[in-house]
């Protein structure tokens, strides 16, 4: 349970760290899960396929297919890349492929809490729930969630909210370490009481204009590109283990990764569905197999 002194805290800042809230032993399983995946996309011979976050890949412009597929990790586990960087050589061992690539990815989503079962039991322990109850949510329900691992980032910063829209209250993240986040590998840049200044700013939703929809335009921004502050972010560096509590309306984004391998986070999102609904104007659709209540 978060103390006073935590809560009160999370309702000044819009984010806390929560110390070793995960030990090794669920670090390394969560690390271990993410490397099998992208080892069994490449021993499929599927790793072609796979697209650059968001939805864009082998074009400027994205195709049906790109979109189909970027939809498709709403309720399941799919795999995109940072850039199109592929091992030409096709004797290489699949096993040594993957230590390679696994470092061009930019995350695993949106739904591993549902569909794979190492990172479903990180995410619905009893200390989430009690965190969960701790803020106040009566009804609440894990929707998304991405295992991270960015090399790069051009993010000026965003609001989780932006993506996930629930009204007309807001949600909250778990960012979990599953390895040390330093200053120098990618670690989580937020903005102290961005939640508090202005509210949601932006919107991804899909096109409600059916021709632009059909014609292959299928998402827009509300607000365009909105300027976020260039100053005021704090880095948050953790160790392995270690939790950063998120509201949904503070403004965040990475740091540039400049070394080798970047930092590793398991990322989820929770609302509580008895003060809030989850938008029909949302990029993913609601799926009960997917939209899974915390308690």
């Amino acid at each position: 349970m978060l103390t006073e002194e935590q809560l009160k805290q999370f309702d000044k800042d819009g984010y806390i760290v929560l110390k070793h809230f995960y030990n090794s032993d669920q670090c390394t399983r969560m690390y271990q899960e993410a490397g099998k995946i992208v080892a069994n996309v490449i021993k499929s011979g599927e790793l072609e396929k796979i697209l650059m976050y968001p939805y864009v890949s082998k074009g400027s412009e994205p195709t049906i297919e790109d979109f189909d597929y970027f939809e498709e990790s709403a309720h399941d586990a799919k795999l995109f890349l940072n850039k199109k960087v592929f091992a030409a050589d096709s004797n290489v061992d699949p096993d040594a492929k993957a230590k390679v690539i696994r470092n061009k990815v930019n995350r695993i989503g949106h739904a591993l809490h549902a569909v794979n079962q190492t990172f479903k039991e990180v995410t619905f322990t009893q200390e989430v729930k009690d965190v969960v109850k701790s803020i106040g949510f009566s009804k609440p329900v894990v929707l998304q969630s991405m295992y991270l691992m960015l090399e790069s980032s051009s993010d000026q910063g965003h609001q989780t909210s932006t993506y996930v829209i629930v009204e007309p209250s807001k949600l909250v993240s778990f960012w979990a370490a599953v390895t040390e986040c330093t200053e120098d590998n990618g670690c989580l840049e937020v903005i102290p009481g961005s939640h508090k200044k202005g509210g949601l700013k932006n919107k991804f939703i899909r096109n409600p204009n059916k021709q632009e929809y059909d014609a292959g335009k299928r998402y827009i921004y509300t607000e365009g590109n909105p300027q976020y502050p260039e100053e005021g972010f704090v880095k948050v560096p953790l160790e392995a283990g270690d939790v950063v509590l998120i509201d949904g309306f503070v403004v965040h984004r990475a740091s540039p990764c400049k070394v080798t391998e970047p930092c590793n986070t398991y990322a989820f999102h929770c609302y509580d569905s008895d003060k809030a609904d989850f938008s029909e104007d949302n990029w993913m659709t609601y799926d009960e197999n997917t939209f899974l209540p915390l308690y």
